[in-house]
């Protein structure tokens, strides 16, 4: 496959970007989280029933797309059950049972009605879902394909599903960094950047709102919107940095180190030193 030219693509099937040789957000949290062994090696993993659903979710709400296959079985322990799903698997379709099936309208009806009412009202009126972005640094190619990005590229929206809650301080707490979605959102921004600006990012301020759309997988589909503040943004920009750097390193010693082979020791917090002296002093 010819690589694809820096820029800002439509119309990219997935299958051409995933064959796309170039450095992703995903990779770059691979990186981060464990290793540059593991982000060599990163080959993902077989889809879960919750992935599943919020990959189905997506589709709906922002490209109008239905690829699911109903499984009419209570659950997946049944031969007959499993092969259909692997079946629908191979044919590129989103096997689901027919309980759930239910769930993901409803979905997407509760969030475009809260998207209506918030800030950015109207987003999905004017833009592309899943465009393709490349982009070069040095002699290494980057790419990030953005769930939604508007004509005037003003706003980055990331949609995102959880079997969890949507309550921003308790999604923020357990799956922004955890799941690495602050160097998502980083890794996106730079991409734009890269596309649309001739200076280094120190000299040109992007004028984009990067923001993520929580939907609720589970009655009564609550939603919420969550950005990055200006700290958050900035260390976010400084873990993307490192990933890159690492693995141009990397790549440039063909060495793609795992953990280190020394002896780590673990060191107390200063909240844990704080914790158990303010307990010492109690007793």
């Amino acid at each position: 496959m010819g690589q694809l030219a820096a820029g800002v693509h439509d119309g990219i099937p997935m299958q051409t970007y995933l064959l796309h040789h170039g450095f992703s957000a995903s990779r770059a949290h691979t990186l981060l989280q464990y290793s540059p062994y593991h982000a060599y090696y990163d080959e993902g993993g077989e889809p879960s029933e919750v992935s599943e659903i919020g990959t189905a979710i997506h589709d709906s709400l922002l490209e109008g797309v239905d690829r699911i296959v109903t499984i009419e079985a209570e659950d997946w322990r049944t031969k007959a059950a499993k092969d259909a799903r692997d079946e629908a698997r191979a044919a590129g379709k989103i096997p689901m049972l027919a309980r759930k099936v239910s769930q993901v309208q409803q979905a997407v009806t509760a969030a475009q009605a809260y998207i209506a009412k918030s800030e950015i009202a109207g987003v999905f009126e004017r833009g592309k879902p899943e465009q393709t972005i490349i982009w070069k640094e040095g002699e290494m190619l980057h790419k990030a394909r953005p769930d939604w990005l508007t004509d005037e590229r003003d706003i980055l929206l990331h949609v995102k599903t959880t079997a969890g809650s949507a309550q921003p301080d308790s999604w923020i707490r357990n799956m922004l960094t955890s799941m690495g979605y602050d160097v998502a959102c980083a890794f996106y921004e730079r991409g734009l950047w890269a596309c649309i600006n001739a200076n280094p990012p120190s000299e040109c301020a992007l004028n984009t709102l990067s923001v993520f759309l929580i939907i609720e997988q589970q009655p009564p589909y609550g939603c919420s919107l969550v950005g990055l503040d200006p700290a958050m943004q900035d260390l976010a920009s400084r873990k993307v940095d490192r990933a890159i750097r690492t693995w141009q390193h990397c790549k440039a010693t063909g060495v793609y180190p795992a953990y280190p082979s020394r002896i780590c020791y673990a060191a107390p917090k200063p909240w844990e030193l704080a914790e158990a002296e303010e307990k010492d002093l109690s007793e």
